[in-house]
């Protein structure tokens, strides 16, 4: 058996005889993990016998094309030969060399310096037999007695030759005979230590070679190595990472150990060096590691040949204690005390880190150390540190002061302060030839040297004007300082003061002996003079504020008077003289002052709005307000203003003002009467109002329609007639409309809600209706307070509109609508929107509407339309119903018929729109171009009376404008509940009520509807009423049960009659009743179907079941794929049992979701299911859908797989032809 080793292999099955040379570039390549510039070594592969002597190399690269790729061969002898190729572009090279028959080994190398590929032996044979291959022994090998293995061609296998492998001539094992074309040979003896290459041949049995020599076994036998040398480590340390280095043998991996634990591994480099650190820290305490080398052959030095031991202490010691030394003190000698960690390092530094002593504690931990020079005068924050032996350093230990002082503190006198010199003589006392340095700051401002008595005395230089602080200080010659004098402070004051400023005094008074007031600079003396005269007036001293007043000494003659000031401060310093202010001593009383607002008359909706006016500068305003007493602001140029403190009442106000001086004169009063009108916004109808009862609307309704029908309104309506047709745009005013409804422009929809069904083949295609709208109460004033006043109180209007079905899917309406009646009162707003008192009744803004109706739900599943709304400004100026401008509205409508029910169906209707129209603003609301939404769920009721309505419907309608960005008033919507009774054919006639939802502006506290038209669309049949119609079972009258007939006289001696035997169509023993597959044999285990076909659905004469679930897309009635195939078995076996003549489809749900949409979702489903079996070919007559919603559970609802269970559908048989079972009906949603 040949060893497979690792390689990449080509295998080649080839022929004894060679049948000539053969190329193998054709053959799968294995893929090979190399580098980016290897090459592989692919042909000839590895044993293959190659039949020719010009042998081509062929490989891959992915080298760049044109790299030049070298194949070396070697021989028995290990003589190379080389052959050279380049690279292609198909990332493949070749070459070739001329070889004699025999066996070698070649590689493949990229360029001059690329990596080898592995090596391949292979034969060269062209005559004689093969040549043998021996396989490569692993080099260095530590076994010096290898097992060798090759192999050789079949030719020689048990021919009586035997195999041979030599070195240097001599053999050295010998396989004989040949067994097998893979032979192995163990050695006898031991390979000496060193390079060994070995060659093999096969020899006849008389020793003439029977075949050339094979490839070359190339091999080192190493069974030794020598021990490697450790350094040893500095102990202790307190490194916890430490770098192991030592010598060893060239390439040997060395380990490092502790143990069994392996700290680092690491190969020798060729200078014998090698090193490694532990990726691990050690930890603290003694170690003792060994170093181990290993060599490629596998062999191992001695483990306790380099061995070393260290002590690793990271521990971080504690803080010496340091003895606070005597302080502060005049001796500069000083030494430190404390204790330490027995042979620790203790040193003692000041803030700076300066060292000041060191020294190692005794075995017992005490420590004392001096400086070796004395210690400077200053003051020190001293700590203490040690390091162990291991070098660990501790952290500081408390905090020690020292203050050295060896001079004496010097005196410094008070100087004289504030002073006009500019460099004033400072004093004091010290120790007697002292060296005295007066500082200022950081400056040294004078110095000088004390006197034998110790008197000093020194000046500065000439110092501005400031407030300067100065300290003396004793220095020695080496700059050694004492602690400083008490501070001294000094202003020097060069500069007089600035002059004062007077106050203006009353331009006119009647006091003889006025007070003068004004400011100067704080302290200063202030001198009142005469201006002219130059006699002193008064004289005062100013305030730490700056502020100064005095009062004339005697008395001041009656005229115009003058007077100035100066100020001197405390250094002496005058002051230039004040600007002279003037006034004039007088008996006479001040002007009236005037009111400018509120002007006499006017009307404020401001409930504190500013009251101002003119006055004489310097006199004081004292209002009277409604009684109350106020004093306004007054400026200097006389201006007064007022703000009362809290809001005034609504209506009228009186409102005084008197001047009076500071002489406490007072003037005549001033009068002036205003109103404070109430302020609010414009809302709707009132959203909480109940719903009157519909006779209340018929009954207000023809009322309104009796009101209407005066000579003056028909009068007004001609003339509006006449107005639109002849000139439309006189009626065009600037006006705003606060109408909410829109009639629905055909029957398929509800009253406001458009329709979307298109007319189909046999529907009519004309439709003429017209609607009349009464609302209550559309437009509303809320004052400020709350309060509300209708400014609209009621309005009718008649909407008159036809629709025409044009052409496919096309139709177009027209809709004229008029305003019969408007009762309203705009008169009482406030002044910005205040209006006339009457409004007027007149035509409405025309509506034309063309509508493009694209699907019907018969084919689609829902109907939907788009249409486009012009209404154009025709309507009469003050009737509310009119923008004054040109309107365009974009509508989608979708209609969809949700459930059939009991008498009926479920219909949706639903109108998404934008309408561009101007921009108005009426109070705080801006109307402009709105988006709405409209809504209604129909109930179409099968036409069984005349007098029973053929439809019920609840609409809720809701717009707003957009640029009001939804604030208050801006959003009107309302509901509406309304029926379509069709009388007689298809005459249809609406009667509709509903409020207000929301406080928007044009939805009513009330509306009442009523329509009357040609609407073959409102009275036709809805699609669900169709649905229904088809899918309902035939209602049979109830059967009398017939007398039990008396039972018959049967003779003793006649044996009964058996029952029938069961009809079984197929003949497979199973009846046809409980046969799934009556028509074809099959099995009771698969429910009587053919074996192979999984049936799941189970029939009876009376039941039929399901065994999988039917599968709907989530919160729809959409059938997945998935659940088809089981539908077409349900089909099959109704198909093929006739006598199950009507079958419930029964929709079942869970209880997640409100109960009516479970309903109407669980009804859905059920039909879906069964349009799905009418389409596979069931009659629809044998159907009924009926949806249970979550009515109906077969599993809790409380888990995850009740839930699923109780999602399902299920098959109940209602009718056979041999009775009929009673059916459960579903509930109401």
């Amino acid at each position: 058996m040949t060893i497979i080793r690792d390689h990449s292999y080509l295998f080649v099955c080839l022929a004894v005889a060679c049948g000539g040379a053969r190329d193998p570039s054709g053959l799968a390549f294995l893929e090979r993990d190399r580098a980016v510039t290897a090459a592989t070594a692919d042909s000839p592969g590895q044993a293959e016998i190659v039949c020719a002597n010009n042998v081509r190399f062929f490989g891959r690269s992915s080298a760049a094309a044109g790299t030049s790729v070298t194949a070396t061969t070697f021989d028995s002898k290990r003589l190379p030969r080389k052959c050279t190729g380049a690279v292609l572009s198909d990332q493949t090279w070749s070459c070739r060399q001329t070889l004699a028959d025999g066996g070698y080994t070649w590689t493949a190398q990229v360029g001059e310096d690329g990596p080898f590929s592995q090596q391949v032996d292979f034969v060269v044979s062209t005559g004689r037999s093969p040549a043998p291959t021996i396989d490569h022994t692993p080099s260095p090998n530590s076994d010096p007695k290898p097992i060798l293995t090759g192999t050789v061609s079949s030719q020689l296998v048990n021919r009586g030759f035997y195999l041979e492998v030599t070195e240097n001539g001599q053999a050295i094992c010998i396989v004989s005979p040949i067994h097998s074309t893979n032979w192995s040979c163990p050695l006898s003896s031991n390979l000496a230590e060193g390079s060994h290459t070995l060659s093999v041949d096969v020899d006849e049995s008389d020793g003439d070679e029977a075949t050339p020599s094979g490839n070359s076994n190339a091999f080192t036998v190493k069974t030794k190595i020598g021990n490697p040398t450790l350094v040893a480590v500095p102990t202790p340390t307190s490194s916890t990472s430490i770098p192991f280095s030592g010598t060893g043998e060239p390439g040997a991996v060395v380990t490092v150990a502790e143990g069994t634990t392996v700290l680092c591994q690491t190969t020798v480099s060729m200078d014998r060096a090698w090193a490694c650190i532990s990726p691990q820290a050690l930890g603290d305490g003694d170690h003792d590691i060994a170093a181990t080398q290993r060599d490629a052959a596998g062999n191992v030095s001695d483990v306790n040949a380099a061995k070393i031991s260290f002590t690793i202490d990271t521990r971080m010691p504690a803080a010496p204690t340091l003895q606070a030394p005597a302080s502060p003190t005049d001796n500069p000698q000083i030494t430190f005390h404390g204790t330490g960690e027995a042979g620790a390092t203790v040193s003692v530094i000041d803030s700076y880190s300066r060292l000041l002593c060191s020294v190692k504690a005794t075995a017992a931990g005490a420590w004392s150390c001096a400086p070796a020079s004395a210690v400077a005068d200053g003051d020190y924050l001293l700590t203490a540190f040690q390091v162990t032996l291991a070098g660990n350093r501790s952290g500081p230990s408390a905090a020690a002061l020292l203050s050295v002082r060896t001079l004496k503190t010097p005196a410094f006198d008070v100087p004289a302060s504030p002073t006009r010199e500019t460099s004033p003589a400072l004093t004091g006392n010290a120790q007697a030839g002292a060296m005295v340095s007066v500082y200022l700051g950081e400056v040294v401002a004078c110095q000088t040297t004390a006197g034998s008595s110790g008197t000093w005395s020194c000046r500065p230089s000439a110092l501005a004007d400031g407030a300067y602080l100065f300290q003396a200080v004793v220095t020695d010659p080496l700059s050694h300082v004492s602690n400083p004098s008490v501070a001294r402070a000094l202003v020097i004051d060069t500069t007089a003061p600035g002059a004062p400023v007077l106050d203006q005094p009353p331009a006119r008074t009647r006091k003889r002996e006025p007070t003068l007031s004004g400011t100067a600079e704080a302290g200063s003396s202030v001198s009142v003079i005469d201006a002219n005269t130059g006699e002193p007036v008064c004289a005062a001293t100013a305030t730490s504020a700056g502020s100064f007043q005095c009062a004339a000494g005697t008395e001041l003659a009656l005229g115009e008077h003058s007077v100035t000031a100066t100020a001197t401060d405390a250094a002496g310093n005058a002051s230039l003289q004040a600007l002279a202010v003037a006034f004039t001593v007088t008996d006479a009383l001040p002007s009236a002052p005037t009111i400018e607002s509120p002007a006499n008359g006017t009307e404020l909706v401001q409930r504190r709005p500013v009251i101002s006016g003119l006055t004489q500068p310097g006199t004081l305003v004292e209002i009277s307000l409604d009684g109350s007493s106020y004093v306004a602001q007054v400026t200097q140029d006389g201006r007064w203003s007022l703000i009362p403190l809290a809001d005034l009442a609504f209506g009228s106000h009186q409102l005084t003002a008197l001047a009076t001086d500071p002489e406490q004169n007072v003037s005549d009063a001033a009068a002036s009467r205003f109103a404070i009108v109430e302020t609010g916004f414009a809302r709707g109808g009132c959203a909480t109002g109940g719903v009157p009862a519909p006779l209340l609307a018929v009954l207000a309704l023809l009322f309104a329609a009796t009101r209407r029908s005066r000579r003056g309104d028909t009068i007004r309506l001609v003339a509006g007639v006449l107005a639109l047709v002849a000139a439309p745009s006189a009626s065009r005013a600037q006006n705003i409309d606060v109408s909410l409804f829109r009639p629905a422009a055909g029957g398929d929809g509800f009253a406001a809600v458009e329709g979307a069904r298109p007319p189909v083949d046999g529907e009519s295609r004309l439709e003429v209706r017209t609607w009349t709208d009464y609302a209550v109460h559309p437009l509303t004033f809320v004052t400020a307070s709350g309060a509300e006043r209708p400014v609209v109180r009621d309005r009718a209007a008649q909407w008159l509109g036809a629709q025409i079905h044009l052409i496919g899917l096309l139709s177009f309406a027209a809709q004229v609508p008029v305003t019969v009646s408007e009762r309203g009162d705009l008169s009482q707003l406030p002044p910005s929107s205040r209006g006339p008192s009457e409004l007027l009744s007149g035509f409405a803004d025309i509506r034309l509407t063309p509508r493009l109706a694209l699907l019907r739900q018969e084919w689609a599943g829902i109907d939907l339309a788009t249409q486009m709304s012009f209404e154009f400004p025709t309507a009469r100026a003050q009737t509310l119903s009119s923008d004054g401008g040109v309107r365009v509205e974009a509508l989608v409508s979708i209609g969809r018929s949700l459930a059939a029910v009991p008498a009926g169906s479920l219909d949706l209707l639903a109108n998404a729109y934008v309408r561009a129209r101007p921009a108005r603003e009426f109070l705080d609301v801006k109307s402009g171009s709105e988006a709405g939404l409209r809504a209604g769920v129909g109930y179409g009721i099968a036409p069984f009376r005349a007098w029973i309505p053929r439809r019920i419907y609840l609409e809720l309608e809701g717009r707003s404008f957009l640029r009001a960005g939804f604030a208050a008033g801006s959003v009107p919507a309302e509901w509406r509940l309304g029926g379509t009774l069709c009388p007689a054919g298809n005459l249809a006639i609406d009667v509709a009520g509903g409020s207000a939802l929301t406080d928007g502006v044009g939805a009513p506290r009330a509306r009442f509807l009523l329509g009357l038209g040609w609407s073959p669309a409102a009275c036709s049949q809805s699609y669900a009423n169709e649905q229904l119609a088809r899918a309902a079972p035939p209602v049979e009258p109830p059967r009398t049960p017939a007398p039990e007939p008396a039972p018959p006289t049967i003779a003793q001696s006649l044996a009964l009659p058996g029952p029938p035997a069961a009809p079984d169509r197929d003949g497979d023993g199973i009846p046809d009743d409980d046969d799934a597959c009556p028509d074809q044999p099959g099995i009771a285990e698969n429910h009587g179907c053919p074996q192979g076909t999984r049936q799941r659905v189970v029939v009876s004469a009376t039941s039929l079941e399901i065994l999988d679930q039917v599968h709907f897309a989530t919160g729809q009635a959409r059938i997945e794929k998935k659940s088809w195939w089981l539908l077409d078995q349900v089909a099959a076996v109704l198909k093929s049992h006739p006598d199950l003549l009507l079958v419930e489809v029964e929709g079942h749900t869970d209880d997640r979701g409100p109960s009516s949409f479970n309903i109407l979702l669980s009804q859905a489903r059920a039909q879906a299911v069964t349009d799905y079996l009418i389409g596979r070919g069931v009659d629809r007559e044998r159907l009924v859908a009926r949806g249970f919603g979550p009515t109906r559970p077969v599993a809790t609802n409380g888990t995850v797989e009740g839930r699923a269970a109780n999602r399902r559908v299920a098959f109940t048989v209602v009718k056979t032809r041999a009775r009929v079972i009673e059916a459960e009906t579903p509930p109401e949603s």
